[in-house]
C-alpha cells in the first residue's frame, strides 16, 4: 500500500513547483510522475525503463519490468492541454499495450488492465492517486502468474535436470568412445 509513502508527497510538491512557474507541458511535468513511478517500482521489485521500444515498435513513456525482466506495466504521459480520452484512443489504435497501463496528464489518469479501462483517477486527489497506484502495482494477470509459476518450477527443477544431464554425460563417456573424445575436446576448448 502506497498511501503514506513519501514519494506521493514529493510528487505533489514537484507539481506545485511547476504550477508556480506556469509549467504545464509534458516534457516537464512528466518528470514528477517518472520520479513517483521509479521510487514506488523499487518497493515492489520492479524497474522503470523510460522510452523502451517494445516488440511491436511502440514506445511508451515508461515500461516497468520485474526481477525476471518480464514487463509488468506501462505508462504514457500526455500534456495537460491534450484531450486525454482522445489521446488514449489514438494510442489504442496504434497498438499500445493495455495489459496494465496508466495514461495520465497530471490532472487525470485512466488505468487499463486486461484491455479495458478499470479505474479513472482525479490526480489532484491523493486518495484517488494512491488507489490508482495500488491497483497498478498489485496487478498480476493470468499470463504473468503462469510465467512466474513456470520460472519457480524451473528453478526448483534445475538441480534435478543438472543431475540427469551429468548422468547422461557420464554414461555416454563410459560406453561411447566418439562421444568421449568429442566431450574431452569440448572441455579443452572451454578450459
Amino acid at each position: 500500500n502506497v498511501s503514506h509513502h513519501k514519494a506521493i508527497d514529493a510528487y505533489y510538491a514537484a507539481l506545485a513547483t511547476y504550477r508556480s512557474q506556469d509549467v504545464t507541458h509534458e516534457q516537464a511535468t512528466r518528470l514528477a510522475f517518472t520520479t513517483l513511478l521509479d521510487t514506488l517500482s523499487k518497493t515492489v521489485g520492479w524497474t522503470l525503463v523510460l522510452e523502451q521500444t517494445l516488440a511491436n515498435r511502440k514506445r511508451p513513456d515508461g515500461t516497468l519490468y520485474d526481477d525476471v525482466k518480464f514487463p509488468r506495466g506501462y505508462w504514457e504521459a500526455k500534456d495537460t492541454q491534450d484531450d486525454l480520452d482522445a489521446e488514449i484512443q489514438a494510442k489504442i489504435r496504434r497498438g499500445y499495450p493495455l495489459t496494465n497501463t496508466i495514461f495520465e496528464d497530471t490532472r487525470r489518469a485512466v488505468l487499463y488492465q486486461n484491455n479495458r479501462a478499470v479505474f479513472e483517477a482525479d490526480l489532484t486527489q491523493r486518495g484517488q492517486l494512491t488507489n490508482l497506484l495500488n491497483l497498478f502495482f498489485s496487478y498480476t494477470g493470468e499470463k504473468i502468474e503462469e510465467f512466474h509459476a513456470a520460472v519457480a518450477e524451473f528453478r526448483e527443477r534445475i538441480p534435478e535436470l543438472a543431475r540427469s544431464v551429468e548422468q547422461t554425460i557420464e554414461t555416454e563417456r563410459a560406453r561411447n568412445q566418439r562421444f568421449s573424445l568429442a566431450f574431452d575436446a569440448f572441455h579443452q576448448i572451454c578450459a
